[in-house]
């Protein structure tokens, strides 16, 4: 299986979950944060909100069209830049709990559907 079906099959379930991008957010670290910024790029429309730790592949950039944080606000996708004392691998359970589950009960709406 390709990773391009791999990732249909996924948005398509996310899609699934809810009809509101509002209302879906993709966080991951390391390699899993490098695929939650290229998914949640190619796929603005899913994702209204991405949370991207200490992701892998990407090199730090300068302002400008290439840098992350302009294209997430260029798609309208919620975002925050932090920098966190440590290495790639400290605290990270910690991160998750203090940082990750707050900014999305920020970011994301929680109504339900109207049928």
């Amino acid at each position: 299986m390709t990773a391009q079906r791999v990732t249909t099959i996924a948005v398509s379930v996310v899609l699934a979950s809810s009809p509101n991008r509002n209302s879906r957010g993709l966080v991951g670290h390391s390699m899993g944060g490098y695929g939650a910024s290229r998914i949640g790029m190619k796929h603005p429309n899913v994702f209204g909100s991405l949370y991207i730790m200490s992701a892998c592949c990407l090199s730090a950039r300068g302002a400008g069209s290439a840098n992350p944080e302009n294209e997430a606000a260029h798609y309208g996708i919620t975002h925050e830049f932090t920098i966190y004392p440590g290495t790639h691998t400290s605290h990270v359970a910690v991160r998750f709990q203090e940082n990750v589950m707050p900014f999305f009960s920020r970011t994301l709406s929680f109504e339900l559907a109207k049928p």
